[in-house]
């Protein structure tokens, strides 16, 4: 979480929404890093950035699949490999081990725990970001997964494992659902 350092904003991270590349951006236009949101209002506007929730499964997959779960560590210490279907079915509803449990929680569930005035939508981020923080240029992107677009990666399958974890998230961002 930044806060600027004027108090005119105050920006909460969601995993596997851009999170790193706006912590590092936000910092050259003012903001100080806070471990956990402080007591009250901080700032004049509370933002989050927000990502269609079909992208965030591909990339949390992705995040997961290139660690401790790829396919080759998998087969090294006889563990099951998770392709994209199993991971929405079992992996986006916890039902295994994850780097960090809080990836898989829904956006609308962990930023119901803050006070958020304004959502981003990562698809649009450089043109809504400017209307809270100011005129940017292009906020440069970290941390950019390669592969397939996530919606050569749906299958019925995943399709409706993401719709059942993701519920709240699609009406949080006005996403359609498929």
């Amino acid at each position: 979480m930044l806060r600027h350092k004027g108090g005119d904003w105050f920006y909460i991270y969601t995993m596997k929404c851009a999170s790193t590349s706006l912590m590092k951006h936000l910092k050259t236009v003012g903001g100080k890093r806070f471990d956990s949101e402080p007591e009250g209002r901080v700032a004049n506007i509370h933002f989050a950035v927000i990502r269609n929730p079909y992208a965030r499964a591909v990339s949390l997959w992705r995040y997961e699949t290139g660690g401790p779960f790829s396919k080759k560590n998998c087969e090294k210490y006889s563990r099951d490999y998770y392709d994209f279907d199993t991971f929405c079915e079992y992996g986006l509803h916890g039902e295994y081990d994850t780097k960090d449990p809080r990836m898989i929680w829904n956006q609308a569930d962990w930023l119901s725990q803050f006070t958020v005035d304004k959502y981003v939508h990562l698809e649009d981020l450089n043109k809504e970001l400017s209307r809270i923080v100011g005129p940017i240029s292009r906020v440069p992107r970290e941390n950019q997964t390669s592969g397939k677009p996530w919606k050569e990666l749906l299958t019925l399958r995943s399709i409706d494992a993401i719709n059942l974890w993701a519920e709240k998230d699609f009406v949080l961002g006005g996403y359609e659902k498929l």
